[in-house]
């Protein structure tokens, strides 16, 4: 029996030092900086895998792919992924196409006006998952049979997080306003020349391609690059996860959300209050309140007729509007 098990020993030992990895897989980096070492192998141990389906190269691969990852992303976003969840269904159709062209609506309205009106994704993603969470609620998990070409089903599934994050996108691609109609209106407007529609049209979508092909280019160093972080990303990252509960407890989700409607009520009446109920406060002219009378001083002082010398706002309309 001895002779018989050394082998086996042998075999194992053999095999330890490539699972021994995990114990200080950062020791040999020199891109990164000592002091966020120790974060990176609290991340790469708190992982679960299996070792015995870890082969040296797969172990290799893990390290590489989360050892130059940030921490502020790694402690937002999630590293599990579930193939499972549906992504193209038909909530996705109904809600991204809703979204695009409300959207596209605003903002085109909007780029004529001084004071814009935002279209904010943070709007998207939060109205988004009520009503997702509502159509899989009430909508019956038919199949539907669409001219005998392809079948679908109108609630295959809970609404997923990926449902969520691709009606996001989409929104934020679809609504905004095309820099094409710049040269169309331009063009009627100064020079009463009007293009034709389909020329018009075939103008603009040159014009959204041309953005997009080099947007293409540059994905490798701007997108793929894990060491360039997007803020705005982040912060979309971190409302999809406080809307699921995803990551934390309940009560933590819960003082999170609560905190956002306060958040959200004091943002509404200071878009409101200056806009309708108390106009006074969109335009405070100090120097006209001591010198009501005199004109040199309203037309320095004043921001609705003058130069608005030491001229305050409290709009937030303003203070965003295109114009500042």
């Amino acid at each position: 029996m001895p002779t018989e098990q050394q082998p086996e020993a042998a075999v194992h030992n053999e095999k330890t030092p490539e699972i021994e990895l995990e114990e200080d897989p950062v020791s040999y980096i020199p891109r990164y900086p000592s002091e966020h070492k120790d974060d990176i192998k609290d991340d790469l141990v708190g992982i679960e895998t299996d070792p015995g389906s870890l082969e040296g190269g797969d172990v290799d691969d893990l390290e590489e792919s989360i050892r130059l990852v940030p921490k502020i992303v790694r402690e937002l976003v999630s590293m599990d992924d579930d193939p499972s969840l549906p992504t193209i269904t038909f909530r996705y159709f109904v809600l991204s196409t809703i979204f695009s062209a409300l959207g596209a609506v605003i903002s085109q309205v909007s780029w004529f006006r001084t004071t814009a009106a935002p279209y904010s994704m943070f709007f998207v993603q939060i109205v988004s998952y009520w009503l997702g969470t509502l159509m899989a609620r009430a909508i019956p998990s038919q199949e539907i049979n669409l001219f005998g070409l392809c079948k679908f089903s109108l609630n295959p599934a809970p609404f997923s997080i990926k449902e969520h994050v691709l009606i996001t996108i989409t929104a934020s691609s679809a609504a905004s306003f095309n820099m094409g109609e710049v040269v169309v209106s331009v063009k009627d407007i100064f020079y009463e020349e009007k293009m034709h529609p389909l020329a018009a049209i075939w103008l603009m979508w040159a014009t959204i391609w041309t953005g997009y092909s080099f947007a293409a280019i540059g994905r490798n160093f701007l997108l793929y690059d894990p060491d360039l972080v997007w803020p705005s990303a982040l912060m979309q990252t971190a409302l999809y996860r406080t809307l699921r509960g995803e990551g934390q407890s309940h009560d933590v989700s819960q003082k999170q959300m609560h905190v956002f409607w306060f958040v959200l009520a004091g943002v509404f009446f200071w878009s409101f209050l200056p806009e309708y109920a108390f106009p006074f406060t969109s335009s405070l002219a100090v120097l006209c309140w001591f010198a009501p009378h005199n004109d040199a001083v309203k037309y320095i002082s004043s921001g609705l007729g003058g130069m608005g010398f030491l001229n305050f706002t409290l709009d937030w309309s303003n203070i965003t509007s295109n114009i500042m």
